[in-house]
């Protein structure tokens, strides 16, 4: 859908989107090669599930990566919207603060074969991703929702798209935020178990899943109602420094 609408968006945006749906892609066919072998293949051995998996090695890395690159694009849209350097440099430092951590994670995972080794072993760099990703979310989520809300063009017609646009990027901010939140809750309270796992496998889709909210949002029902359509034209001032509007009318 996105490639379909907006073939005009910079190149660099549309290899971000292409590159992600690699990454994300990649690793849920891992996650889904452990599932077989360990619910089919080693069905009955429940030693299966102390050992480290190959998903589990490589998701801390793969996760970073798309959180990453996605939350320096909530950035730049955060520079765009408030037209604050120092925002945008926070937001910026948590990113890359969580990206280094979880590499670390990752690197220091392949040296252990079972669970509990490798929570007591990478506990301080597995936090340490957990807590920025989410802290990061959280700024990002509040601050667009502060300045958005803020923005009036002193025109009837503008003011509900953007308290739309102002609500997708709080709600596409706070799911993340939750999950990895609720992630990191996980892990610190309850070491014998890994039900964390539920909500850390599925964060890098959520992230790559709410980008693609915020670029298709830009769609427009035509002979929809005029109220609820997202006009390009009315926020054509925000896109402007993050990606260009398409005239593509869906």
């Amino acid at each position: 859908m996105y490639y379909l609408c907006f073939p005009n968006d910079r190149p660099r945006q549309k290899f971000l989107v292409g590159s992600f749906f690699i990454v994300c892609t990649f690793e849920t066919a891992l996650q889904m090669r452990d599932m077989v072998k360990e619910f089919a293949q080693s069905f009955g051995d429940l030693d299966v599930f102390t050992t480290v998996s190959l998903s589990a090695l490589l998701q801390p890395v793969t996760t970073g990566i798309v959180s990453c690159g996605i939350q320096l694009f909530y950035a730049h849209q955060v520079f765009v919207a408030s037209g604050s350097k120092f925002l945008r440099g926070v937001i910026s430092f948590l990113s890359v603060v969580q990206l280094l951590a979880a590499i670390a994670q990752t690197a220091r995972a392949f040296h252990f074969k079972n669970y509990t080794t490798l929570r007591r072993k990478t506990f301080v760099q597995f936090t340490a991703w957990l807590i920025g990703s989410a802290l990061c979310d959280v700024v990002i989520a509040l601050v667009m929702m502060f300045y958005l809300l803020r923005a009036n063009s002193g025109f009837k017609h503008t003011h509900a798209p953007l308290r739309r646009l102002s609500c997708l990027f709080v709600e596409t901010g706070v799911l993340p935020a939750t999950f990895a939140t609720t992630g990191c809750i996980l892990f610190l309270t309850a070491p014998d178990y890994t039900a964390h796992h539920i909500f850390i496998q599925s964060l890098a889709n959520l992230y790559l899943n709410t980008l693609l909210v915020i670029l298709n949002s830009r769609m427009s029902i035509i002979h929809g109602r005029a109220e609820m359509r997202l006009d390009n034209q009315s926020i054509s001032q925000f896109y402007s420094g993050g990606f260009r509007c398409s005239n593509f009318k869906w």
